[in-house]
């Protein structure tokens, strides 16, 4: 059973999403969605600029959305669900963040869209397989 927070659990969530800037600045912008009314599916990045337009910090962030344009690449879309969108801005953030990590410590620019390939996630492995040291862990 998948367990839910409630609205005590705010300040839990809150600390949480402190500790990774990325996922609280993806999490700003769904937020920021909502409270522009975006609608669903999302077709193309356009869609994306009314946010950008009403709320220009997400998180400590600051972004233009000439800027955002660069970093969510058009394969994201389209965007069905305000769940795709959470993963969608967290892979872009990601891709902004490194990006500038290279920019810092490289002097590195390019016009090159960068993006992030979703790896295998732990929800889809076999556990029952896993083996540590040669031995087996299946039940």
């Amino acid at each position: 059973m998948k367990k839910q927070f409630v609205i005590n659990d705010l300040d839990i969530l809150n600390a949480a999403l402190e500790l990774h800037p990325t996922l609280f600045s993806a999490t700003h912008l769904v937020y920021a969605a909502r409270k522009v009314g975006i609608s669903y599916p999302l077709k193309g990045v356009e869609d994306l600029k009314p946010i950008f337009d009403k709320f220009p910090t997400f998180g400590s962030l600051e972004i233009k959305f000439e800027q955002a344009r660069k970093f969510i690449p058009s394969k994201y879309f389209p965007v069905e669900t305000e769940d795709e969108l959470l993963v969608r801005a967290l892979m872009a953030f990601s891709i902004g963040e490194n990006s500038h990590t290279l920019d810092r410590k490289q002097n590195f620019h390019d016009d090159t869209e960068y993006e992030i390939i979703p790896g295998p996630s732990a929800t889809h492995m076999n556990f029952d397989s896993l083996s540590v040291k040669g031995e087996s862990h299946a039940n």
